[in-house]
């Protein structure tokens, strides 16, 4: 590939590969005319000129030998039974050139396949297939699939939910979660779908404080009072299990891992929480708050164990955090 390596004494020195036998691709169409080019990220047909898509394309001939085809199935079937094999006026550089919001189409840069797959052929780039979904909803499955199989009464469900990360599930991850209805009155009755599921003989994870530590060593906050409603409401038992090792690979609300040297993870199962001095009783937030604590002093003294050191600054109360300052960004926005 062609790229500036330094300058010496205003010099411009490159290097340029001129012929080679080995693979040497990236995604087809996607990516690399930012770099020589005065466009972001563009796509096929899509740089705005016929002079800039001409460059764009005989750059790219020039460049590589080998090319991913990536067609999602999202932007690939925009309407059911009609997947985009062959390029229509949407397509066409004219209408690129024309759209005055480019970014904001539904298709951009997700090209119709054949164009693309007859240019690769015609510089003898060689061409490998791609996984049409993965599991994203943002990038992967159409909108009109999760429209179409969702029951009503799930995507009620998926509304009171509100979290994030729930655009991120399949339908078919999406029908094993068990949601919070946070807009109702009365918190015990906010987790009666967490309670009915292991009444049903299901093992329900819930982490207690609700997010990841903000604590600066990595200690446990306070809790909220999710996982003991539940086992007081179910007479079921409440298993603490704490790990220890994670943050070393990724820090919390940081972007690098650090995969080397190897990291050791430790995780602990302790016996069932004793919560009979709570069974019986009104759950009342007072109540509900000492038992929480008690939760919460435990995992903190398995990780103590295994970290073999005692914190030394007071548990953060989870309630008084204000939103984590993090690199990354919304999926919507």
């Amino acid at each position: 590939m062609n790229r500036k390596l330094f300058l010496l004494n205003g010099l411009a020195i490159q290097a340029v590969v001129a012929n080679h036998a080995s693979g040497w691709g990236i995604t087809a169409m996607f990516w690399w005319a930012h770099r020589y080019l005065p466009v972001e990220s563009p796509n096929f047909d899509q740089l705005g000129s016929d002079e800039c898509n001409r460059k764009y394309k005989e750059l790219y001939g020039t460049l590589f030998n080998s090319a991913t085809l990536a067609f999602y199935w999202k932007k690939f079937e925009l309407e059911p039974g009609k997947p985009r094999f062959q390029a229509e006026e949407r397509d066409s550089a004219a209408y690129w050139s024309a759209s005055k919001d480019p970014k904001n189409e539904t298709h951009w840069r997700r090209p119709a396949a054949e164009p693309v797959i007859a240019f690769c052929e015609s510089k003898g780039i060689r061409m490998h297939g791609h996984p049409i979904i993965w599991g994203n909803r943002r990038w992967h499955h159409p909108e009109w699939l999760f429209e179409k199989f969702c029951p009503a009464d799930e995507k009620a469900k998926i509304q009171k939910l509100g979290k994030e990360g729930l655009a991120k599930l399949t339908p078919a991850q999406i029908a094993e979660q068990i949601p919070v209805y946070r807009s109702t009155e009365g918190a015990a009755e906010s987790l009666r779908a967490a309670v009915a599921a292991v009444n049903d003989g299901t093992v329900v994870t819930i982490y207690p404080e609700g997010t990841i530590t903000r604590d600066p060593a990595a200690w446990p906050m306070s809790g909220r009072t999710g996982a003991v409603r539940v086992a007081l409401a179910s007479g079921k038992p409440l298993i603490p299990v704490m790990q220890w090792g994670p943050q070393a690979v990724l820090w919390p609300y940081t972007k690098r891992p650090r995969l080397f040297p190897r990291k050791t993870i430790q995780v602990r199962v302790g016996k069932a929480m004793d919560l009979s001095a709570y069974e019986g009783k009104p759950l009342t937030e007072e109540l509900l708050h000492a038992a929480t604590d008690e939760l919460m002093d435990t995992l903190t003294a398995m990780m103590s164990e295994v970290r073999g050191e005692l914190p030394s600054t007071p548990r953060i109360d989870v309630h008084s955090l204000s939103k984590p300052k993090t690199n990354y960004k919304r999926l919507d926005s």
